[in-house]
């Protein structure tokens, strides 16, 4: 059985794509742009899993 690949996205919202300002295979780089640019990153399912507040 394979092992799912998250890719951590962020942005501002998870419905706007828009607002998107990188993807991630590792989350600590998400993080790091996420600290920079204000944003959220959320996963594959949507689910915000590092918020900027």
């Amino acid at each position: 059985m394979e092992k799912e690949i998250t890719i951590y996205r962020v942005r501002k919202s998870p419905e706007n794509l828009k607002t998107q300002k990188g993807a991630f295979f590792i989350f600590e780089n998400a993080v790091k742009l996420a600290k920079r640019t204000r944003c959220n990153v959320y996963d594959n399912y949507k689910n915000c899993v590092w918020s900027y507040k």
